[in-house]
């Protein structure tokens, strides 16, 4: 088990069992599938589409629960047409181009269908299985800190700052979680990453998610990083 898990369970964390049993086979994501063939902007997701994120979600959350967490509790929201859903102070609805997110106070993750069209594009680069395989490992990661109530252990008084914390965190478990499920599809996230243009303040630059991604696919724990080793620095734009 990784260092990870066994510091859950020094925090008083009942774990279960860490041997897993899955069977990837009958919901494995289709390494010849282009999930972007079907992201078409202001058109409901195709059948195919929804199957293959439905089964991606699923199998990292069962990675999971198999780990100790108990993400048995968080559901998939997919939203079409006229959908929308409130998460914390913004609304997502169907067509907005960033709308994949974990919301805590209703423990879901939420995925637009605009963002399946074009939104992922944004993340890393072009959609690509990869894309959607991280993008879900990302945001399963939020839960897992949700469930563990990691945001105690962040020492911090910005709200800024402690997203800083747990987005890198959450790209960490990502990494983790893909090394296992889908070790063929790291090396193209992590190009793709690294390759991300710009910066922002509560994500960082391409080349500091890809630092962190990277820590968890080689097995390496997944630490909440203090706010000064945030690296602004690598922002040139």
């Amino acid at each position: 088990m990784k260092k990870f898990v066994a510091e859950i369970a020094a925090a008083g964390v009942l774990l279960t069992g860490c041997v897993s049993n899955v069977s990837h086979d009958s919901t494995r994501v289709h390494a010849d599938m282009d999930l972007s063939q079907f992201a078409v902007p202001d058109v409901p997701m195709e059948p195919a589409v929804k199957t293959e994120l439905t089964n991606t979600f699923k199998m990292v959350q069962d990675y999971w629960v198999e780990h100790g967490v108990d993400l048995s509790g968080v559901e998939l929201v997919l939203l079409e047409n006229n959908d929308s859903v409130s998460c914390g102070d913004k609304i997502i609805n169907a067509h907005t181009s960033n709308g994949a997110s974990y919301c805590k106070g209703t423990d879901e993750v939420i995925i637009s269908q605009e963002f399946v069209a074009s939104g992922a594009r944004r993340i890393v680069g072009r959609p690509t299985n990869g894309t959607f395989l991280f993008v879900i490992t990302h945001e399963l990661g939020h839960a897992v800190d949700d469930v563990t109530n990691i945001e105690d252990q962040i020492d911090t008084a910005s709200a800024i700052a402690q997203d800083n914390v747990t987005e890198r965190h959450a790209d960490c478990l990502a990494g983790e979680a893909m090394a296992v499920l889908w070790p063929e599809e790291v090396h193209e996230v992590s190009l793709q990453l690294v390759h991300l243009e710009g910066f922002d303040f509560t994500h960082g630059s391409g080349r500091e998610r890809n630092r962190q991604f990277m820590i968890g696919a080689s097995g390496k724990a997944c630490e909440l990083l203090p706010t000064a080793q945030f690296e602004f620095d690598d922002y040139e734009g």
